[in-house]
């Protein structure tokens, strides 16, 4: 278990993470009551002695609560901007360029049962170069083309998942199985019935097809 290494900047994060979820804002001036806290949170966020591990310890903390049989994760992707002026360190192009800032990328955890949110399971930050020279189209097309699967930045949709679900362990047949039955077509719609034996057999056939191609493409790369 990873602590912080003064008391202090335990309460401080207590109470910040409280008035996140009170207010469900990140602007530090409207989660304070006072100037005061609003800098005594602005120190807090700027502390080096903060870690990043202490941060996802406790920000994946209430995923040992999952024990749902049937656990939805839904990823998005948001942007997080600067404007090109400021100069924080490792800011990568964010909107074609016209501002610095970063990417996030999320998992969050549902009960697909009762609609209980129980957390984030996975959370990527994706910083995009600023370009040595600008590239044209073609040359653009190439440079993708050439990319493997692993080196593309739309990898993270996979990527998150596989990390989420070690800390969704109850759930990972579940997952399995749903993404089977959504290969057969099973749309996972409340109102629709319920995914069945001939859904899992297509389901795996449409599967093997893809294992198949997928070492066919393997062996010629």
């Amino acid at each position: 278990m990873i602590l912080l290494p003064d008391r202090r900047l335990k309460t401080v994060f207590d109470k910040l993470t409280k008035r996140i979820g009170e207010k469900q804002t990140l602007s530090l001036r409207k989660l304070s009551t006072s100037r005061k806290e609003e800098i005594q949170f602005g120190r807090f966020v700027g502390n080096k002695r903060v870690s990043v591990d202490f941060l996802e310890q406790e920000l994946y903390s209430q995923m040992g609560n999952c024990n749902s049989e049937h656990c939805l994760l839904i990823e998005d992707t948001s942007q997080v901007g600067f404007c090109l002026e400021r100069s924080i360190k490792d800011l990568g192009k964010v909107d074609k360029g016209q501002i610095k800032g970063f990417y996030i990328h999320p998992v969050l955890a549902i009960d697909a049962v009762n609609y209980a949110c129980y957390g984030i399971a996975s959370v990527e930050f994706i910083s995009r170069p600023w370009p040595q020279a600008e590239l044209t189209h073609n040359q653009k097309s190439a440079a993708r083309s050439r990319a493997t699967f692993e080196e593309k930045e739309s990898y993270r949709w996979l990527d998150s998942i596989k990390k989420a679900l070690p800390r969704c362990s109850n759930n990972t047949l579940a997952f399995a199985a749903w993404v089977i039955a959504r290969l057969a077509g099973w749309s996972g719609y409340k109102s629709q019935r319920p995914a069945g034996p001939i859904d899992f057999l297509i389901g795996l056939q449409r599967f093997d097809e893809r294992v198949q191609g997928f070492i066919l493409a393997k062996g010629h790369t």
